[in-house]
């Protein structure tokens, strides 16, 4: 029987790490995954920077920024969506509060506008993709941002919640590959690509395609 699955970054790990688990995770049996903590902390800063992402909370993201925190700030609204969202996600406490609050502040204080560089055309927030080649293989997923500039440069930008730290391309970074390739793709107008993977230790990965 054949079976096409579409592939991705964490898929492709998952086979390389244990074929029967993706057989049995994203094959026919489509057997539920139960996240731990880290990976719903992480989707749940994910929520909260593509909130903040979007022009009309620009000011409010600014202040973020220039004040590096939030937690304790009467009336703030980035606090009570975070604390609703880990309420629901059942993973409210102290600690992982002041984590999230550290991750999000990281993540507005790398050039969250994608402005450092001039000619800024276009940003994009969790651009999806979904592509398939000659039916060779089928890549899909998203990119946590995405700016396109004048000179034909795009910048593609991915927020890490984890301790893990990515190899450089040359030993094979299969993520970043995919990510270029999918812009190669969606822009084909595009020249160059850089790639940032954004921890919250500050270790910034950044990979240069021509």
């Amino acid at each position: 029987m054949s079976f096409k699955i579409p592939l991705s970054a964490s898929r492709i790990k998952t086979a390389h790490n244990c074929s029967y688990l993706f057989w049995t995770r994203y094959g026919p049996m489509k057997l539920p995954d139960r996240s731990n903590s880290g990976a719903l902390l992480g989707g749940l800063v994910h929520i909260i920077l593509e909130c903040l992402a979007a022009p009309r909370r620009r000011r409010l993201a600014e202040a973020l920024i220039k004040s590096r925190n939030f937690i304790g700030r009467e009336k703030c609204p980035v606090e009570r969506l975070l604390v609703k969202l880990l309420q629901k996600a059942g993973i409210l406490d102290a600690p992982t509060l002041m984590k999230a609050e550290s991750f999000i502040i990281n993540g507005l204080s790398h050039d969250f506008f994608g402005e450092n560089k001039e000619g800024l055309v276009v940003a994009y927030t969790e651009k999806d993709f979904d592509i398939e080649e000659n039916g060779r293989y089928k890549i899909r997923g998203f990119i946590d941002r995405l700016f396109l500039y004048e000179d034909g440069h795009a910048l593609i930008r991915d927020y890490k919640s984890s301790k893990e730290t990515y190899k450089s391309i040359q030993e094979g970074d299969l993520q970043g590959i995919m990510y270029c390739l999918a812009v190669k793709k969606l822009f084909p107008s595009v020249k160059t690509i850089s790639v940032e993977f954004l921890f919250n230790n500050c270790i910034r990965r950044l990979y240069f395609y021509e």
